[in-house]
C-alpha cells in the first residue's frame, strides 16, 4: 500500500490514539500546517477507501474511525 506523506502524518495519529474521530484529526495536524477540516476528511476517505482504516461506529454526523492495518505491516 501507497501512502503520501500526509496520509501517513494521518496513519501515525491514528496508531498513536487507536480511535479517531475527524475533528480531532484536523486539530491536531493544523498546529503545524495549514490545513482545511475538508481536506483531512479527504484523507480520511481515501484512507477508508484504501483499507487502512475502518469506522467503528456514528456518533450524529462524527465517525469514530479505527486502524486497520499495522505501523509494521506498512512497513514491510
Amino acid at each position: 500500500m501507497n501512502l503520501t506523506n500526509l496520509e501517513l502524518d494521518v496513519m501515525r495519529l491514528i496508531w498513536r490514539d487507536k480511535e479517531v474521530i475527524a475533528p480531532d484529526l484536523h486539530r491536531e495536524l493544523a498546529k503545524d500546517r495549514d490545513l482545511s477540516y475538508s481536506t483531512v476528511k479527504t484523507i480520511v476517505e481515501r484512507l477508508e477507501e484504501k483499507g487502512a482504516i475502518g469506522r467503528i461506529r456514528t456518533y450524529g454526523r462524527r465517525i469514530l474511525y479505527r486502524p486497520l492495518i499495522q505501523e509494521k505491516e506498512l512497513a514491510k
